[in-house]
Parts: C-alpha cells; structure tokens; sequence
C-alpha cells in the first residue's frame, strides 16, 4: 500500500489539489484514470489525512526576505532554543536516521550530494546566536565559507557485528550539537563489510522534523543520482526558506482570523489544568528525564478491522478510535476525569512549505473531560468533535499558547501534557526509501539501541496493510520494561472489550487476562484459608486454661492470676451477669473501666454470657459518652464501682466452665470516627475476632514460645485486642500497666527484663517517643506496627533498640477486624504493607468494583472471615459500605476508602486516604509523602502536614514538627528541595515541645488544626545587602510586578518563566554590562547568587577564573 502522503505529494507535483468538503474529497486539476482509481481506492485514508493535517485557514502567499545578517525564530524555535542551552537535554532534540547501503557506492559523489543538500537548504547552514540585547537570532552560513562534511569511516571494512554496528549508530545519535556554533546536521557513513555502508544523519529538532528527514533523503538520493547517471532533470529552486516562514508566522499571528484560534484554545485550557498521575513503581526524578525505552506490539487484522468499523460508524477515523482507546485506558489507569494528550500535526498547511526542511509541526493539546457513567460510544464521539475543532484551529503555533497560559511549571514534568499520541501511514516491513540508481540499494536499518523519550509515555501507531504496529514509548526512569508490557496489553484488551460492548461504561469494562485476574483473586490472596470456624476466643481461652491452669495469665501490680483463676473468676462473673443482670446472646455491655486484671475479667465473664462488649475510655468526653450509650441501646453498663460490687461477693457464684458465646454473635462494638460527624458503632461478631486471632497467632509467633505482651492502650482501641487476645489464647502472659502510668515509663519498663514480655503492639507515635529513650534491649522479639503509617525511619529506631526484633506492619480498618494485611518490616527496604491474611481476601477496585491492574491506584477492599457485619443500627450506611463481594459467593466485602495498588511481586501498597487526596497550587498532593521525606530528615523526632486554608483562602501546606532545638527553617527547606518538587514543601513549620496523641495513641490532627501554641516559622524576607542585589531586585520587581521578595527566593518560584527569564538576561546586560547565559540564569536563580555571578564575570574581567556551579533541582524548575 502507498503512503498517503507520498499520493497527495504525488497529485500537487501534477498540480493537482485535494481539500475536503464535508465527508467528501473536493479535486482541482485534471486526473488521469489512473489518479482518479488511486483516490477511489484510499479515499477513506486520504479523508482521515486530510483531517488531521488540513487547517481552514487560507493564508497569504509568504514574501521572501531580504538579506540579512540574522533573523527572528519561529515560536517552536524559540522554545527549542531555551531547551539546547542546558547540553544534557540538548541531545534528547536530535533526530536520526540510519539506512544500509548494498553496492557499488560512488563516496564521493555522495559527499557532493549533501554539499548540494546542504546548498539548496539553508535550514541546514544555520545556526543561533544572540544579539546584543539577548535575543535568539538564526544565522544562514555562506555554503561555500562553511562546506560541511561527510565524516566516511572506511576502517571497519571487516563485518562488524550487530552490537557493534547499534553501538555506532547510537553513539553518533547521542552527539550533543552546540546550536550557536556547530551546524545542525552531521551525516557519516560507516563501511560495515565489503560493499555494504551503514548512513547516519543526525540533524537537531530546532531545523527540522519528521517530514523533512523524508525529504532530506530523497533529496539526497536523488542529488547522487543526478552525479552518477545521465539525464537526470536539476530541482527547481526553493522560493522561500525558513527564515522566511518564521517571519511570516509571526505576522500571521497579528491577524485577526489567529485571536478566534486563540480564543478558542485559551478557552479549551481554561481554569486548573489536570497533571495526569498514572502511578509507578520508581519514583519521579525531581527534574525531568529523558532515559527511555520502545516495546512494540502488533495488533492483529480482526482487532485493527474492528476498530476500523466502529470508528467509521460513529464517523470518526482510525487515528479517532485508536486516541479514544487511549484516553479510555489513561483514565481507567489514572481514576481522573480530565485528561490533556498531546498529538502533533504537520503544520505544513501552507502549499509553499511542502518541500521544505525545517521544523514546522505544530502540537495540539486535546483536553478530555470524562462524565459520570460515560460509555466507549459517547468518549469515541466526544473525542471526534474535539478531534474536528482542533483541526479547524490547529493554526495557532502550540509554543505561543504554552506562553498566553499561565502555567504552574513542574520540572519534572513536560509542558500541559506527558503523554503523545501519533498515527502515521505507512507499510511497516518495506520502509518509504525513494528510488535509485539499479547499482544500489537502499533499505531502512532497523536498529534497537538506546531511547529518548521527551514523555512519560509515547503512543505511535503505523497503519500496515490490515494491522496496526502500536509502538509505546516510555520514560525508562517512570516505568520498566514490565509496566510498558502491562500497557500494550491492556491497550489491546481495552480494543477488544470496547469493539464487542462500546456501549458499556468505561469504567466497567473488564480488560484484565485471564492470568492477571488468577494473579489478583487467587494468587496474591494465596494464603487464604477460609473456613468456617467453629471456635470462638472464649473456645480458644479456655483450652490454655485446661491445658495449662498454673500457668500465669496476666500481672497488674504486685497481683498475679494464673490461668486457672482468671478462668473460674471469668466464669463467677458470667453468671453474675447472666443471673442478677440477665444478660445473655446479643445484649450489648458498655465497659468504662480502666485498665487492671478487673478490664480482662469483665471482657472474658461478657463474651462466655453471649453478650458483647461496648468498650469506652474514662477520658472521653460526657457528650461523646452520652452518644454512645443512647445510639448502641446497650442493657448494662460496667465500672469500677460496679466491679468492687462483685468482687465482694463473686465466691456466691459458681466457678464451673460456662461458654454461652456462638461464633454467628456480635463480640465486640467499636465507635468510629463518622464523616457526619458522629460516630459510628463497628461490629464485630466471634467468628471475626477468632479468625484474627488465630492468623495473628500462626503469622506472628512462629517459635512456639507463647506471646507475652504489655496492655498499656485504650480498649477503645482495637490494636489492643492483639495485645489482650493473643497471648489469652496462646498461653502467654499480658503484663497490664496501670493506667496512671507515663507512657515514656511505660516503654521503658516494656523493653527491661522484669517485664516479663516478649512481644508488643504500638503505633508508630509510640515508636517515635521511644526513640527519644536511647534503649538498648534484647527482651522484645516481636514488634506489631499499627494504627498509622509506619515510616523507614522508624523501623530503624526500633533495629537500634535490637537488631533482631522482628518488626511487622500490619494494616486492616476496625471494619476489617484489627488486621487483615501483613509484612516484616527491613530497614532500608521500602515500607509495604504486605500480603493478605489468611483469613482475608483484598481486593484493589476502581469506583464501580471492577479490578486495577497491578501498579494502577485503586481503593482497598476486604472481604473474607474478618468483615464486620456492619454497622450498629445504621442499615443505610451497612449497605453502603458492606457490598457484596462481586468475586466470592454469599460475602461481603467492606470498602475502605484506603488507596493503595499491587506491586508485581503481590504486596500492597499504601497510598493514603481516598479523602486525604488534596489539590494544593494545581497540584495533587499527597501528604503521606511529604510527611514522610520530612521525617527522613536528621534532627526531625515527629511531624505531621496539615493543609490549611490562609486568609485570601487559598490552601497552604503546615508542617507541624517535634525536632531538636538547632534545627533551622531554612535548612528543612533546602534538604527538602532535594527530595520534593517544590510545590510539595510546606509553607510554614511550626515547631512543638510534644504531639499531641488521643487516647488511642494516635497524632490527635483535630488538636493540631486548632493549636495556637508552638512556635511557626516562614523562611524570612532578607532585604538585599549591597548594590548589585539593589539593582537585581528592581529588575525583577518590574519582570514579576511583585515587591515581597528575598534575595533567597527563587526566580521561577515566584512566577518567572521562559520570556521573563530572557527578559532578565536582557536588563541584567543593560545594567551591569555583564552576559549571563540562560543556563546560568538556572544556576543562579536567587538574587543572591546572581549578583556573586555577576562579581565573579566581573573578576574575569580582571583575569580571575570562574568556576562554575552544577545545576540544582529549582534552578530546573522552568524545564
């Protein structure tokens, strides 16, 4: 099959002109037969280009200049120019081409056809320098002052090997050009084995693209062959260069037909622009990259004759469908509803550009806004009308609308979108090379070496004959090769689904393999064990105290009670219940008792009546009380004095074995936190609980010596149900702190040898206040982290304590009944939270229940033994939350609202709240992360981030932190540039003496939020200290109409950007005679240390060296 473009090429050197008129071609010349069956034939193709690379816009013919000694640039130059001034993104800007040449080559005359090339083109005898007011200026060289050379290679006569030869190739590829003195265009010509050549030409972006590379090797070839074979017919000149397109552009943009292609642009790119999070396993390098890989995939003629049909029957094109299918598969990825793709046009619409080499293509940046619901069908339209209206405007040069936005610049990421999209038409296995002489041939060379990749992620798409080439390619410091593999699957999968059912919503349809659903249902829940269990704790509890009656149970004080008394005094008290209280199955007791062997005595008497217990603690408010006992109903409640009731007359009660619990009956009810802002009461029957207990007991302590822990955290709190039941049901010992205690007297006793314990169940607060007690122990050998995110940090304070502790991450909502996912922790490994329990399924759902993929966000779901069975007395909000489980039979499964994502190994990862996912500066922030690298600081004890709103009511970051008194502001801040981009660092610090905890040892944030005390610090405005910064701060308190500036902020923090960066170029020359270069403007982006630059150029002067400073993350910050 033809390439389009080389018909439609083929028709205009006929003179003859297509142009579209609805859905039909419109033809102005005189056709041949044999012209007018070729466009019968590829009508549909010919359709589909012309829509994509055809703007409404007529235009005026454009005049040639007059010469001179330089010119003005393009817009997509001007923006080329800024990137080549830092050399290692330069080389990501040069596009080569390789292809094999087999026979009797003529060397010579084919150095004098790139002389000719090289003649015929001034775009490629250019070069960029500056004018003495800082402006980028392009300057055509004379051909005959500056001929340019084929570089031939003619020592590797002997075969090189395929390593060898890719290796060359790509070395050649890499060369970095310098744009103001170097010409932009290399071409060499290595002798690979006898009679066979290997021709690179390398050319930089900033003259040319991909349809000038096509014309530049016919052009060559047929320059070769006009010097080797007789007859050969000279190229009419050229009537325009591109310095005369660029001239004309920027006319062109003062006409008024380009304000209604801007308008329309600005209003497309309106408001907060989306910033697309497809989630990965590396993470994001604080400046951009351009390391990248390529993975290819063919698509076969079924799927490529589908899409084709469903495309045409919603009158949109191939390239409609395959975007569509794209945009489809980034918002399943990514959970967003509003998506920016990028995908590039010719930008060639002018007749007079056709043959010309420069770098003329334009981008369009296509917003796409998802609705609730929507279907394949209705996105394929959506994107077609977007597709059409694009086009209609497409003449309005990308890099001028970047410059109207008013962009929030992250270095790490492209301008407005990180992801193209491009289709191109063209038969895969016999590459377009043009015609020759019979005596040579040449063939693409098809190499697969090294990758630049300017996006996260590259989608191109080359139409075959009856299939489709998806090449994906990837920035390979976001993805790996894996995830890359991941994709092109599930872009093929998503085409199949959406083919057979385009009317199904988006975010239901099932793209997943059969073996990645084995691998996220079965294999990661690998160690289900599921069953019906007949025993409850109490079941369990007593066994210990038959098999062991002596044994000690619990220790409060100076008072011990073996297993044995603990067992009859459970049993007294029971029937004290059952008897003078009448309680029984499914009564509800509240508990307000402080802790002592009393606490233990009352849970295990609640639990053998058949009741439940309702835990309180003695410091919650009366309201918060009140509350509780009227919304739970419960019949009894039990304190202190209620107790010293009994114990005065418990011997009147038998002490016989009594068990009244059932598996199917609630055990224990705890209130949660509500979004209503009342509680909510969790319950969780014995068939919960003893499933927790008997995985935590198999999972945790796998030496066979019982478990011993210390109870010194709120019943209210279900972490202490591991430290009350475990070792109740192992036949080990509960060593209870008496509630007056200090917590840091508390930890201490925990790690000493008269403790008596061997495990203990903490939240990361807690470890953070024993890092503060300088411990060395080795009593401790199990240490179980709930509650709150545990950090690396952490984990390392606990190994100092002892090296061999064993320090395990356990995660589950009290919903979930205390844990239902696991993993020991290891210093200097990231922190997951691990695999399922054997008791639980989890699941990582998208919001309509359908499975993400590993690597893709989703919400945590549970299901399995440990799913409480609702809430109490609150049916609306059970069903809403307790669904059923869309993968096991007759289950339920609760929905967190927990974000987190598989790891390819089968770990969980946890990401945060679903309601803690906040928008600071157009940016989705994470706060976990900030928290985290802030935490990693040396000197910092705690610290927790708050958002907050400031007075004119925009959001700002708060960091609340514990940290050594030497600890400055300013030095937080530059460790934290190194690690977060710079909209994640926060804009206040307030430093505080404690963190202050709720009952359940938890950071209390309600408190912070209100918190008046402790001290909040703002780096400090520092005035300009000698002449030189006086005169910088006018400068920029002019180019950023701004006066609240320190000589310490950044230039492009504060809102600078390309043209007021050039600007400040410009007004630092004017004032101070002296040149600073762009790319040292990046080095010195502070007042500060763009006046040392200045002293020290001024230094030069006098023949003092200069050395230069490296680049640092915000001085990056434009990129």
């Amino acid at each position: 099959m033809k390439d389009i473009k080389t018909i439609i090429r083929d028709l205009r050197k006929s003179n003859i002109r297509l142009s579209l008129k609805g859905e039909n071609i419109e033809i102005d010349g005189d056709l041949t037969a044999e012209m007018l069956l070729e466009i019968r034939q590829f009508k549909e193709q010919i359709i589909a280009y012309l829509k994509q690379n055809t703007s409404t816009v007529s235009f005026n013919r454009i005049a040639a200049l007059s010469p001179d000694s330089d010119y003005s640039l393009s817009s997509s130059q001007r923006r080329l120019w800024i990137l080549g001034q830092f050399e290692e993104i330069n080389a990501a800007y040069n596009i080569a081409r390789a292809y094999v040449i087999e026979g009797p080559l003529n060397i010579k005359a084919l150095e004098e056809a790139f002389h000719k090339l090289v003649e015929r083109h001034e775009s490629l005898r250019t070069i960029f320098t500056q004018d003495d007011n800082g402006e980028p200026r392009q300057v055509i060289l004379d051909p005959e002052d500056h001929r340019l050379k084929m570089v031939y290679e003619p020592q590797h006569n002997q075969a090189l090997s395929v390593a060898e030869l890719s290796g060359y190739v790509n070395e050649l590829s890499f060369r970095t050009f310098d744009l103001s003195a170097d010409a932009l265009i290399r071409i060499h010509l290595c002798a690979c084995a006898p009679g066979k050549w290997v021709l690179v030409y390398v050319m930089h972006h900033i003259i040319s693209d991909a349809w000038s590379m096509g014309i530049l090797l016919n052009e060559l070839l047929y320059f070769y062959r006009s010097l080797t074979e007789a007859g050969v017919l000279p190229l009419k000149p050229l009537p325009i260069h591109y310095k005369d397109y660029a001239a004309w552009q920027q006319l062109q943009l003062q006409q008024p037909q380009m304000s209604l292609h801007r308008d329309y642009w600005l209003a497309k790119l309106e408001g907060e622009l989306p910033v697309l999070d497809m989630g990965s396993d590396k993470l994001r390098p604080l400046v951009k990259t351009y390391n990248g890989g390529v993975l290819s995939r063919r698509i076969n003629s079924s799927l490529t004759t589908g899409i084709k049909n469903l495309s045409q029957e919603h009158g949109a094109t191939l390239f409609v469908g395959l975007l569509s299918i794209v945009y489809a598969l980034l918002h399943r990825y990514s959970n967003q509803d509003d998506i920016i793709i990028g995908t590039p046009v010719a930008g060639r619409d002018h007749v007079d550009l056709e043959q010309q080499i420069g770098f003329y293509i334009n981008t369009l940046a296509l917003r796409m806004r998802f609705e609730e619901g929507m279907s394949f069908e209705a996105l394929l339209c959506a994107v077609r009308q977007s597709m059409l209206e694009a086009h209609e405007h497409q003449s309005y040069p990308f890099d001028e609308l970047v410059a109207e936005l008013d962009l929030k610049r992250d270095p790490a990421r492209n301008v407005l979108f990180d992801v193209m999209v491009m289709l191109q038409n063209t038969k895969l296995d016999q590459p377009q090379v043009p015609e020759t002489s019979s005596e040579i041939i040449v063939k693409s060379y098809e190499e697969s070496g090294s990758v630049v990749s300017k996006f996260d992620l590259g989608f191109g798409f080359i139409e075959t004959n009856d299939e489709i080439h998806l090449n994906i390619e990837y920035n390979s410091d976001l993805y790996s090769v894996a995830q890359a593999d991941q994709l092109a699957g599930h872009f093929e999968q998503l085409m199949m689904a959406v083919i057979t059912n385009p009317e199904s919503a988006i975010q239901e349809v099932d793209f997943l393999s059969k073996v990645e659903k084995q691998l996220l249902l079965v294999d990661f829940n690998g160690n289900n064990t599921s069953s019906v269990l007949t025993k409850t704790v109490v079941d369990l509890f007593e066994d210990q105290a038959r098999k062991q009656p002596g044994t000690i149970a619990l220790a409060f004080n100076d008072q011990q009670l073996t297993y044995g008394e603990l067992n009859q005094l459970a049993n007294r008290y029971c029937r004290h219940l059952q008897e003078d209280k009448q309680l029984g199955r499914g009564d509800l007791v509240a508990v307000k008792l402080e802790r002592s062997q009393w606490l233990i005595v009352a849970l295990l008497g609640i639990l053998k009546s058949g009741a439940a217990y309702l835990p309180f603690d003695p410091l919650y408010p009366q309201q918060k009380i009140d509350f509780m006992i009227s919304d739970s109903k419960c019949k009894a409640a039990i304190d202190k004095k209620a107790i010293d009731l009994f114990s005065g007359k418990a011997d009147a009660y038998s002490a016989e074995n009594i068990n009244a619990s059932v598996s199917s009956d609630m055990a224990y009810v705890i209130y949660t936190s509500g979004s209503t802002g009342f509680p909510k009461g969790c319950v969780i029957t014995n068939a919960n609980l003893a499933a927790y207990i008997s995985w935590a007991n198999s999972y945790y302590f796998k030496d066979g010596i019982p478990a011993s822990f210390g109870l010194f955290t709120s019943l209210s709190f279900d972490l202490t149900v591991t430290s009350i039941f475990c070792p109740l049901t192992q036949g080990g010992k509960i060593h209870i702190y008496h509630p007056e205690e200090e917590l840091y007297d508390i930890l201490k006793h925990s790690f000493s040898e008269e403790s008596g314990i061997n495990s203990i169940k903490l939240t990361p607060s807690h470890i953070n206040v024993l890092s503060q007690l300088n411990l060395r122990s080795n009593v401790i050998k199990y240490a179980i982290v709930g509650g709150e995110e545990v950090t690396t940090k952490q984990v390392e304070a606990l190994k100092k304590i002892h090296p061999e502790i064993r320090v395990y991450n356990e995660y589950g909502p009290t919903e979930g009944t205390v844990g239902c996912v696991a993993k020991e922790l290891h210093p200097n490994q990231p922190v997951m939270i691990g695999k399922p329990a054997s008791h639980a399924n989890i699941y990582v759902l998208n919001s309509k229940s359908a499975l993400c993929p590993i690597g893709v966000i989703g919400e945590i779901c549970i299901g399995g033994d440990g799913v409480s069975s609702g809430y109490l007395f609150n049916t609306s909000l059970t069903t809403e939350k307790f669904i059923n489980d869309p993968f096991v039979a007759d289950k339920k499964m609760y929905r967190t609202g927990d974000l987190g994502r598989w790891s390819a190994s089968g770990e969980l990862a946890f990401l945060g709240r679903m309601d803690h996912q906040v928008k600071v500066r157009g940016y989705r922030i994470e706060i976990e992360e900030i928290e985290m690298n802030i935490a990693e600081i040396d000197g910092i004890e705690n610290v927790v981030v708050l958002v907050k709103p400031n007075p004119e009511g925009d959001k700002e970051l708060a960091a609340y932190m514990v940290c050594k008194d030497d600890l400055d502001m300013i030095s937080i801040r530059k460790s934290l540039s190194s690690t977060l981009p710079a909209y994640m660092i926060p804009d206040h610090f307030i430093r505080l003496e404690a963190m202050p905890l709720t009952v359940n040892g938890k950071v209390d944030k309600g408190k912070l939020a209100t918190l008046e005390s402790g001290v909040k610090e703002k780096v400090p405005i520092i005035a300009p200290r000698n002449e030189i910064e006086e005169k910088i701060l006018e400068i920029w308190s002019e180019i950023l109409r701004r006066q609240d500036i320190s000589v310490l902020d950044n230039f492009f923090l504060l809102g600078g950007n390309s043209l007021k960066a050039m600007k400040l170029v410009t007004c630092i020359h004017k004032e101070f005679n002296v040149r600073i270069k762009l790319a040292d403007l990046f080095k010195y982006a502070t007042i500060e240390e763009i006046g040392k630059d200045i002293s020290r150029k001024i230094w030069a002067r006098q023949g003092k060296e200069v050395q230069d400073a490296d680049l640092t993350t915000e001085q990056n910050f434009i990129l």
